[in-house]
């Protein structure tokens, strides 16, 4: 859409408030949100849009009009409300890479720029074309950036803007077909942070890949030139070869990946929309599967109480984009839900936060979400109304003062017992009504949340006991809990000692393609449902788990009292597995239908590797790391489906296993001499 000079716009009758205002941004960054408007909903759709504004195109799309922040703000809301999309605005600036939505400037920053210089201009186009706002970059290493932008505090600024802003950090790699950005939103000032502030993070192409393969490419079409000119050194063999290598050259000197817009085939009609609608509702199930996946990751790094709460309250907002939370704890000598902390709340955020709920029933009266922590079920309630006539009266009052349309209650349970409570809204106004999926997800986010919070509380008390020496032979082995016991000063020291054990990766085969074909809480039920049959044989063998990725486990046998070679207990652990995974199949297609038919593989190495805390002093994992580890993480990409694999190192250590054979021999990637891999046999004990 070309921009007209200022000379052919005509007020309309009623006065134009967008030629009388004041000039705060450019319309060129109105530019992208009016293309994207256009090509999803049509031209004449956009032109109604905007004449409902008291406007006309004509006057936006004018490249020498300045228009103030409140205007702006109204438009993007009058597109909320005209599609019926609260993201609209956040999926205009992601839309920022598609082909025609930059014109000649998409070009030009393939041809010339990377996406950190991308991102590192974003501070002069801001100060170009906006008089109120700026951005501050800071590098975070290759591939990742943190960008905090800095607004006028008089200018008006709402989460569409925000959201935008994110949708536009995310698009940046995609003009260089790369992937689009992951990027994280730690701070906000819609959630009372003095800045917003992104982490911005994507894949780099070497450096050197393009420049090399473009100058190779120009000398090879110099050399068939010269073959063409009757150069003698020039045989027709090498002028072919050259063409060859230029085609190459040329064709990476322009952006990797795959090609979109004019050549792919159109679809058109019925067939393009339910294609359309596919793709969008795969999309979200993936992006709420993510939410899920962050929420989890931010619960699992954190140890201090106060500081997983609020990891938990950020998620809520960034990751899952509910509008106001509330996390109660549990007092359990008092009997009430206390210690409230919340995020959206704003002036009647002191209220809320000094709320204390009784957990006892009394009468009829269902005690203000305390019925929820009794009997553990996550609640979705869509008639705050009628669930407030069940209540006491000082307890409606609160509930009704909240003005919530809908919320969904959820228990945060740890080892089967209540923690607290999560209460989640979309707020006063809310764009998009709560559903069953909201209910599925926070049921998941609580169980979550529940075993990170009992985590916490149980790394606090093994820091007091690991002090004054008592119990703490519960939870690390004896020979561990002996060196804690005679040098307490390094418990929780950085560093560690080597060691000989087994170490056995498992991991659902195929889980990447099943999970995408399933809603994300039918994910979360089947993984549960897997590492409730691994995990107790992981125990009764004397494993650990170290950590899980995903849908794998990486667990460590040491060697233990009873005398039996930690090898033998692994390859019990994982016969066990399969067998009993094949045996609660009936079970799985009731509980976890998509998730029935799964087949796990398992690997097994023997080594020496380094065991204790890594990281920092202010976040640490205890954890094994080396050359063990690396080698049974490759043998089990090489692990068939259904099957358990050990190294021929392990056979060997543990003086052999009942039916084992060698089924290869191969020089596993990383290493430099021959492995032998053997297999067990998995069949009815």
């Amino acid at each position: 859409m070309p921009g007209r000079p200022a000379s052919n716009v005509v007020p309309s009758a009623g006065g134009d408030a967008w030629l009388d205002c004041p000039p705060q941004l450019n319309s060129r960054l109105l530019k992208p949100l009016l293309r994207f408007y256009e090509r999803q909903f049509g031209a004449e759709r956009l032109r109604e849009l905007v004449q409902r504004q008291g406007t006309t195109l004509e006057v936006l799309e004018d490249p020498d009009r300045w228009f103030s922040a409140a205007l702006i703000l109204s438009l993007n809301r009058a597109m909320v409300e005209a599609t019926g999309d609260p993201d609209v605005i956040y999926r205009a600036g992601r839309a920022l890479a598609r082909p025609g939505m930059m014109g000649p400037e998409r070009l030009l920053m393939r041809g010339l720029l990377t996406p950190r210089r991308v991102y590192e201009s974003l501070g002069a186009i801001t100060t170009r074309y906006s008089r109120i706002t700026r951005w501050e970059m800071v590098s975070l290493g290759r591939g990742a950036l943190r960008a905090t932008f800095v607004g006028d505090p008089s200018a008006p600024d709402d989460l569409l803007f925000c959201g935008n802003r994110r949708g536009v950090l995310e698009a940046v790699p995609e003009v260089f077909g790369l992937p689009a950005a992951w990027v994280e939103h730690p701070r906000c000032v819609h959630r009372g942070d003095p800045r917003c502030e992104y982490e911005a993070h994507w894949l780099e192409r070497p450096t050197w890949l393009r420049p090399a393969l473009l100058a190779g490419g120009v000398l090879a079409l110099a050399s068939v030139a010269a073959w063409f000119a009757g150069a003698p050194a020039v045989t027709p063999w090498l002028a072919a070869a050259s063409a060859l290598f230029a085609a190459l050259g040329l064709a990476n000197a322009g952006p990797l990946g795959p090609r979109r817009g004019s050549d792919a085939p159109a679809l058109t009609g019925t067939n393009a929309e339910e294609l359309q609608d596919l793709l969008e509702r795969n999309a979200r199930r993936v992006q709420e599967l993510q939410a899920l996946q962050r929420v989890v990751e931010a619960t699992r790094a954190v140890l201090d109480e106060d500081e997983l709460v609020r990891a938990v309250l950020a998620q809520l907002s960034t990751a899952l984009g509910y509008q106001r939370a509330l996390l109660f704890r549990v007092d359990a000598p008092r009997g009430v839900l206390a210690d409230v902390r919340s995020f959206g709340f704003g002036e009647q955020t002191a209220r809320v936060e000094a709320l204390e709920l009784s957990l006892d029933p009394a009468g009829t009266d269902e005690r203000l979400f305390g019925h929820v922590v009794r009997h553990g079920g996550t609640q979705l309630v869509t008639d705050v109304d009628e669930y407030a006539g069940h209540l006491l009266p000082q307890n409606r009052e609160v509930l009704l003062s909240l003005r919530s349309r809908a919320f969904v209650v959820a228990p945060i349970l740890g080892r089967g017992v209540p923690l607290g409570l999560l209460v989640v809204d979309r707020g006063v106004e809310p764009a998009e009504p709560l559903t069953i999926r909201d209910r599925d997800l926070l049921q998941a986010v609580g169980a979550a949340v529940g075993a990170a919070l009992s985590n916490a509380r149980l790394y606090r008390q093994v820091q007091e006991e690991l002090l004054i020496n008592r119990k703490f032979r519960q939870y690390l082995p004896a020979a561990v809990a002996d060196d804690v016991r005679l040098h307490p000063e390094a418990a929780l020291r950085l560093g560690g000692h080597e060691e000989d054990l087994a170490v056995m990766f498992c991991d659902v085969a195929g889980f990447t393609t099943t999970s995408a074909s399933c809603e994300p809480e039918a994910v979360v039920r089947g993984l549960n449902a897997w590492f409730g049959i691994s995990d107790p044989i992981i125990v009764r063998h004397g494993g650990i788990v170290d950590k899980r990725i995903g849908d794998g486990i990486l667990v460590v046998f040491r060697a233990d009292a009873g005398g039996r070679h930690p090898v033998t207990r692994a390859a019990e652990a994982a016969l066990e597995m399969q067998r009993t995974l094949d045996a609660k199949r009936p079970r799985l297609r009731v509980e976890a239908p998509a998730f029935a038919e799964i087949r796990v593989r398992h690997a097994i190495h023997f080594g020496r590797v380094i065991l204790g805390n890594v990281g920092t002093e202010s976040r640490m994992e205890y954890t094994v790391i080396g050359d063990a580890v690396n080698t049974c993480a490759r043998l089990e990409e090489l692990t068939p489906a259904g099957e358990v694999w050990l190294t021929e190192e392990s056979v060997r250590a543990c003086g052999g296993l009942p039916g084992a054979v060698c089924v290869d021999e191969v020089v596993l990637r990383g290493r430099h001499t021959v492995t032998g891999l053997w297999a067990l046999p998995v069949g009815p004990t």
